[in-house]
């Protein structure tokens, strides 16, 4: 009994050493990096639809991204989230300021944040009904495509 018990803490301690080893891999690093990120975008995102509810539906009017960390700050007092230590800076689309939210027909369609460089060819983004996506290079210049497109028929 006495020397099962032993290969059982031998074999858990392995497979912890393992574990162990397996953190500092870089492929999970950069899945949680990602996963850090998306949170990162989706609580911003939250934020500016909490400041959209109580300015009658409207996003903020705002510049800049600096002028919109200000404006949703008693939304979001963590600024740390407007930047990730590895995926870089997050910014705000000052095209949809002012703009009733409910003005667009397919929300998610319309992105509201997105990181400013890619990292591994995948860039996170934050539509106008706060939904996230990660796209790939390809998709990211497809949905930006589409945001010059609105902008112009905007006009």
């Amino acid at each position: 009994m006495k020397k099962a018990a032993s290969v059982l803490m031998a074999t858990a301690a392995s497979a912890l050493c393992a574990l162990g080893l397996a953190g500092g891999q870089p492929g999970l690093q950069q899945d949680s990096d990602l996963t850090q990120a998306q949170n990162n975008v989706k609580a911003l995102g939250v934020s500016i639809m909490m400041y959209a509810t109580d300015y009658d539906d409207r996003l903020p009017y705002a510049a800049s991204t600096e002028a919109i960390k200000r404006q949703v700050y008693p939304y979001c007092k963590k600024m740390s989230l407007w930047k990730h230590p590895v995926r870089g800076e997050v910014l705000y689309n000052t095209s949809l300021s002012g703009v009733n939210f409910f003005r667009y027909e397919n929300p998610g369609q319309t992105m509201m944040l997105w990181e400013k460089n890619a990292t591994s060819g995948l860039r996170v983004t934050c539509s106008v009904n706060a939904f996230v996506k990660t796209l790939t290079d390809a998709g990211w210049k497809n949905a930006w495509e589409a945001e010059l497109k609105r902008r112009k028929s905007k006009k």
